[in-house]
């Protein structure tokens, strides 16, 4: 576990060049409510832990790794709004408060976590696994939704979405696409659970992208 504090450590000491959600970064999205901080490093160890039964290294087994690390941290049942609502309540987070930070532990195996937490937890884990990643906010028809886009090699990249369960692998630069304010659409697809728009017009949130 120390190599993995140590690592973890200089992700976040180098979090400004690498994008890595160090515990003291509030991740918040629109109406999602207070900030969310990943400050657990239970996190982190069950990466590595699942890791040393993956059976191979290529993006494919890390895509499965990660899948299964982030909906066994969160809870795998379909998210429910209202137990959301009761652990908030709970843990006496202000929705509207932005200057409340709330640990992420506090949905750890609730079945309550969104996009916010899945998003930017799994683009702590490909960084950890030096991938490069960018953490997304984009929005459809007013709705928000948080999500992962992974470089894995040359025009390629990887749609990673825990949460509508879509992992669709794209030759162009969907990153690039939304900040163009060009609409962004996954077809239906091997791997996508949740085909539709991902962004329309100019909604690409510029300062919630990290690298």
């Amino acid at each position: 576990m120390r190599a993995i504090d140590d690592l973890v450590a200089c992700m976040k000491a180098n979090k400004e060049q690498n994008g890595f959600w160090a515990d003291s970064d509030g991740v918040s999205v629109n109406s999602h409510g207070a900030h969310v901080i990943l400050d657990d490093p239970d996190l982190y160890y069950a990466l590595f832990d699942v890791l040393q039964d993956s059976p191979g290294t290529d993006v494919s087994s890390f895509v499965g790794v990660i899948h299964k690390v982030i909906t066994g941290y969160f809870g795998n049942k379909v998210p429910s709004e209202k137990l959301r609502r009761d652990v908030i309540n709970d843990a006496n987070i202000c929705l509207g408060d932005f200057d409340v930070a709330s640990s992420v532990k506090n949905f750890k195996g609730k079945s309550c976590a969104m996009c916010v937490e899945h998003a930017s937890a799994s683009h702590n884990l490909w960084l950890l696994l030096g991938m490069e990643s960018a953490y997304v906010e984009s929005c459809d028809r007013s709705v928000p939704h948080a999500f992962c886009v992974v470089k894995i090699g040359e025009n390629k990249n990887l749609l990673f979405d825990t949460v509508l369960g879509n992992y669709l692998i794209f030759e162009n630069d969907p990153v690039k696409i939304m900040l163009d304010g060009i609409p962004f659409e996954v077809p239906p697809a091997v791997g996508v659970a949740s085909p539709g728009c991902y962004a329309n017009e100019s909604v690409m949130v510029n300062d919630i992208e990290r690298y």
